[in-house]
């Protein structure tokens, strides 16, 4: 039997919130209660995974645009900007591959977006673009490139279902 140790349960709860969050992300409209509840799984997954022991920069960049997002669509831009920028600060310090990039400058693209910045919003969108260019997996290319073209002024809106 397996042994059930604070580490593993860290890791397993970090993945549970996580895929938690992801649900109340992909719904089309969500409640207000169902925002607060997206936020506390997305806080919460964070949280966990910092105590995780096979804990990466990759963990730490996804677990930052995961929170950029979810801030992001609930209204929070300030918050969502702020995740973003510490995804970047993740992703370029540690030298992480170009989808992890692409997707650290894709959630502030949509962050700079909704904060009505579309200056900062657009030069974001273009490095999130540059780096898809240079992902190598057809599967994570094709999914960056998807998230870049759903990604416009014209269609995000605070509460959007995209995500």
């Amino acid at each position: 039997m397996d042994t059930l140790t604070p580490e593993k349960a860290h890791r397993h709860f970090a993945a549970e919130a996580f895929n938690q969050c992801w649900e109340f992300m992909n719904l089309p409209v969500r409640t207000p209660e169902e925002n607060r509840r997206m936020i506390r799984a997305a806080e919460t997954s964070f949280w966990h995974w910092q105590f995780a022991p096979e804990r990466t920069p990759q963990n730490d960049a996804v677990s930052y645009w995961q929170l950029s997002r979810v801030y992001a669509l609930t209204g929070d831009v300030t918050t969502g900007i702020h995740y973003a920028q510490l995804g970047i600060t993740t992703a370029q310090e540690h030298k992480l591959s170009a989808f992890y990039l692409g997707y650290a400058w894709e959630s502030a693209a949509r962050a700079y977006l909704l904060a009505g910045m579309a200056s900062k919003g657009q030069e974001a969108l273009h490095k999130a673009r540059t780096a898809a260019f240079r992902v190598k997996d057809l599967a994570d290319k094709a999914a960056l490139e998807l998230d870049l073209m759903n990604l416009s002024p014209m269609n995000e809106t605070v509460g959007s279902a995209i995500a």
